[in-house]
């Protein structure tokens, strides 16, 4: 098992790993990658909160979250065996890249698994999972909205090149965890996020600037969730282009807000660690999307981190 690319010559296709270490959870994939065709063979998420100890530990992964995160990384070395992965990427994202202590968590994960962690930054971040969108996304110019647990991450695209993006604080972890009075009144919750927007240059000018049939698109695990819980609540049909209304959003927040994030997890069917950082998640996207003058997003399938590494494992390879 090896983390090189670009091998000189391939015999068979490729087992490829791909690891995202998140601010909420962990997720692994294994794929089997040809010049065309790229065949997902596993799929599993570890819930490890990383963000909760960053955000509101002064910055430190505690001991206790370091040995549960070496004790994952265990595990994905275990399942990357009896795959018989021979290349792979692991990379973290926010809630590592923001660690005090991230270049000691590296070196324990390295040396107890064997597996090399790799920080990436924002841009790093976006790039790949804008080799993820949708073909009709790429005949025109889209804003990818990719809201993590611990940032959200803005990329303007025409054609589906990155033509700039910004990066926001407003995770969907981050925000449940903050102890100022944002977190505490959705009033509050809202000017705080609409402030962050309009102090960033690059989003202010391009709200200011026209983009006629600009497409929108939402990733992440809180947007898929969103829509999925849309589908329930508003009887809604499977549609080849899923969409979520400003308009959804903000009779499932009002919906959310009635509830406790047991009751969601009882009556939506939402998992624990979604079920409570579902609302910010959803005040994120109707506050953006109404500071955008945008009245709909769209949710597709695949749009993710993962898969903008495996296509970019693949373009390598091949």
């Amino acid at each position: 098992m090896t983390k090189s690319r670009r091998p000189w010559r391939l015999f068979s296709w490729p087992r490829v790993g791909v690891v995202d270490v998140g601010s909420n959870a962990i997720r692994v994939m294994v794929a089997e990658i040809t010049n065309n065709e790229i065949r997902e063979l596993l799929s599993k998420r570890f819930a490890l909160r990383l963000g909760k100890d960053v955000f509101n530990n002064g910055g430190t992964l505690s001991s206790r979250t370091q040995t549960n995160l070496i004790d994952v990384f265990s595990q994905i070395k275990n399942i990357f065996s009896d795959n018989k992965v021979n290349l792979y990427r692991a990379v973290a994202t926010s809630a590592l890249r923001s660690a005090r202590n991230r270049k000691r968590i590296l070196n324990r994960i390295r040396k107890n698994t064997g597996l090399d962690l790799e920080l990436i930054e924002a841009s790093e971040e976006e790039r790949l999972i804008g080799y993820s969108l949708p073909e009709y996304a790429r005949k025109g110019k889209t804003l990818l909205m990719d809201l993590g647990g611990g940032s959200l991450e803005v990329g303007a695209y025409d054609r589906a090149k990155l033509q700039g993006m910004s990066t926001f604080p407003l995770g969907a972890v981050r925000l449940l965890g903050l102890k100022s009075s944002a977190a505490k009144s959705s009033v509050h919750l809202c000017e705080h996020i609409a402030l962050k927007c309009e102090r960033d240059r690059f989003f202010r000018e391009f709200v200011n600037t026209k983009h006629p049939h600009l497409t929108v698109i939402g990733s992440g695990g809180n947007i898929r969730a969103l829509y999925r819980v849309s589908r329930k609540v508003f009887h809604k049909k499977v549609t080849s282009r899923p969409k979520l209304s400003c308009q959804e959003i903000s009779l499932l927040i009002q919906k959310f807000e009635k509830m406790t994030p047991r009751q969601r997890h009882n009556k939506l069917k939402l998992p624990l660690d979604r079920a409570d950082v579902i609302l910010p998640a959803a005040y994120v996207f109707y506050e953006i999307l109404n500071y955008l003058n945008v009245k709909e997003i769209d949710v597709p399938s695949g749009v993710s981190l993962r898969r903008g590494i495996l296509l970019d494992l693949q373009k390598e390879l091949f």
